[in-house]
């Protein structure tokens, strides 16, 4: 789990939020823990495999990394990067991302 500067614990919030919603896209190279509640829905809409648009709800694209499952949630290590070209779409985990062009924050997860 990361440490962030005045964060003790991990931020919990629900399924829908992503690093844009928080107001954390900005801030390259910073990582937070983040926890996911169980059993949450992967309806949400993301973009990227490996890099995510800011965007994208943290929690449904950590199913679709394969850092955590569905049914028991879990904390994950998010880390906020630059700017990426492309994001690829794929399905995996029973989660669907969607391709994207060019975007100017993104994350991806340790």
């Amino acid at each position: 789990m990361l440490a962030v500067a005045g964060l003790a614990a991990p931020a919990l919030a629900d399924w829908t939020a992503s690093p844009q919603s928080m107001g954390l896209a900005g801030q390259v190279g910073q990582g937070f823990p983040y926890q996911c509640p169980p059993t949450g829905a992967v309806s949400q809409v993301i973009w990227g495999s490996g890099h995510y648009t800011s965007d994208s709800a943290i929690c449904p694209a950590a199913v679709h990394a394969g850092r955590i499952d569905v049914a028991p949630g879990g904390v994950v290590s998010v880390v906020v990067t630059g700017p990426q070209t492309a994001y690829g779409g794929i399905s995996r985990f029973g989660v669907t991302s969607n391709a994207y062009g060019a975007w100017d924050q993104s994350y991806g997860f340790r």
